[in-house]
């Protein structure tokens, strides 16, 4: 059966039998390998579990196979960290020649840059381009003055030029303000927050001496050095605090000798890679995990920590000032200057047992609210909801970028069925809760007339953690149409 013909009939998610590309410069299997390929995988993998034909291209390192199949993934690398892009247009170009059905839903991954598909597919085709971060601030971190120029536009004016309309997720609140203020591309943009395993398995006694823990690649941008320079201080107040840095990287010479520097080396274990399961047994036995990067998309390593019970520190940064809940979860510093005496507020409360329960709870609680099934998902009804935009005859896009959290009194999951695919909602004590983009006052009135869940108790613009719901389960949360048009209060017509 055509899976586009009924979708509700026998395929709740709608992905059987459609081809999903995934276009990422690593995969996760590479030597550097980060959250972005954690994100990709976790995804891919459970979309091929749904019965979709699933391809990630990406480049190759040394000793890995050109072709590779993991959890119903093919896996077909090529190129190196630049020469992948013009690889993979090639393989889509090849593919629009020989083999058109391949191309059906792509996924357009930028890590500073993106593949640019829709140079080489279809104007029908769905692509999405999905934003782990903007790269904005750190091309002059790791590249010439020039060259930094040059990965800027790429990033920004060449994109707005590529992409036009076409449908951008983010994983994050203040991922998605920097790409509406900084970036300005012009498709519908959605949030799809990382998820999080649980490591519940994981019952490590917490250490009888603070200790910290962070989990990084050893690279400028994480900015280890400034968890170093602040340790002098800290040490003062806490002079038995250890720290164990986790993971690998080019500066991770130049860290361990700073760390002799400053007389901190006797406190500071450099780990460097390891295991998910030794990860999980340090972070479980810290009593604080702390990242002082520059800025991420998300913070992945906080949200495992708090998995484990550990509450976090960061810096007030894009992405991590969302993944850390602040006063509930964690401790946000607001300057780099800032870090030393957050830290040291943090241990002193955690040197409470009783205090330390509390957080570990709160902590646990936040971790278990995100799951990489919901990501599917949520990920899934935007490819999907992408799909039926181009094919329709208009192929119009919604009228505006407003996220809207709604609260109903009552209704029930089911109802919320009958909506558009990328409508979220979630059974809450206060009632049927929402997240809806792309309506203003009168739209929103036509869809809930339409799923007939009554009147809304409170109506406000998305928040950051607004901007995080996602459905408990991993079933999407709408298989229905994604346009809604017309009622007998607003003769409307919305498209998705």
């Amino acid at each position: 059966m055509n899976p586009r013909a009924d979708p509700l009939a026998s395929d709740p998610t709608g992905l059987r039998g459609r081809h999903v590309i995934v276009l990422n410069w690593k995969d996760d299997q590479h030597p550097e390998a980060g959250g972005a390929e954690t994100y990709c995988h976790a995804v891919a993998q459970r979309f091929a579990k749904q019965g979709a034909k699933v391809c990630l291209l990406t480049a190759r390192a040394a000793g890995q196979s050109r072709r590779d199949t993991k959890d119903g993934v093919e896996i077909r690398r090529a190129g190196g960290t630049h020469s992948v892009y013009p690889l993979v247009l090639l393989q889509l170009l090849i593919w629009r020649v020989v083999a058109p059905w391949r191309l059906d839903l792509i996924l357009d991954c930028q890590n500073g840059i993106p593949f640019f598909a829709p140079l080489v597919v279809r104007r029908r085709i769905a692509v999405v381009m999905l934003i782990f971060h903007v790269h904005q601030d750190q091309f002059a971190l790791y590249m010439s003055p020039m060259a930094a120029r040059m990965g800027r536009w790429l990033e920004g004016a060449a994109s707005r030029i590529v992409y036009r309309q076409r449908t951008v997720v983010v994983i994050s609140a203040s991922t998605r303000q920097r790409v509406r203020d900084c970036l300005k591309l012009g498709g519908a943009l959605f949030v799809v927050p990382c998820g999080s395993e649980s490591v519940a398995s994981i019952s490590a006694p917490r250490s009888i001496f603070p200790s910290v823990v962070c989990v990084g690649r050893m690279v400028p941008h994480k900015r280890v050095h400034l968890l170093l320079k602040a340790l002098p201080v800290i040490i003062s107040y806490h002079p038995q605090l250890h720290v164990d840095v986790i993971g690998e990287g080019p500066s991770r010479p130049e860290l361990e000798s700073l760390a002799v520097e400053l007389g901190v080396d006797q406190h500071v274990t450099f780990h460097g890679h390891v295991s998910s399961a030794r990860r999980d047994a340090l972070a479980s036995s810290g009593w604080l995990a702390v990242n002082p990067s520059l800025g991420e998309g998300w913070g992945l390593s906080i949200i495992e920590a708090n998995a484990a019970g550990r509450p976090a520190v960061c810096l007030n940064v894009d992405g991590l000032r969302d993944a850390v809940r602040d006063g509930v979860t964690g401790w946000v510093a607001a300057h780099p200057d800032d870090l030393a005496e957050t830290m040291v507020k943090a241990l002193n409360i955690l040197s409470d047992e009783s205090e330390a329960a509390l957080w570990s709870t709160r902590a646990r609680a936040w971790a278990a609210s995100f799951s990489w099934d919901a990501t599917a998902a949520g990920l899934s009804n935007v490819l999907l909801a992408e799909s039926d935009r181009l094919a329709s005859a208009s192929g119009l896009r919604q009228r505006n970028d407003l996220a809207l959290r709604v609260t109903v009194e009552g209704g029930t999951i089911e109802q919320s069925s009958r909506g558009r695919r990328t409508d979220v909602w979630r059974e809450q004590p206060e009632g049927l809760t929402g997240l809806l983009y792309g309506l203003d006052e009168r739209d929103l009135r036509v869809v809930l007339d339409r799923l007939d869940l009554g009147t809304p108790i409170d109506v406000h613009v998305a928040r950051t953690e607004d901007l995080l719901l996602a459905p408990r389960s991993g079933e999407p949360t709408v298989t229905g149409p994604t346009s809604i048009s017309g009622s007998k209060n607003a003769p409307l017509d919305i498209v998705q």
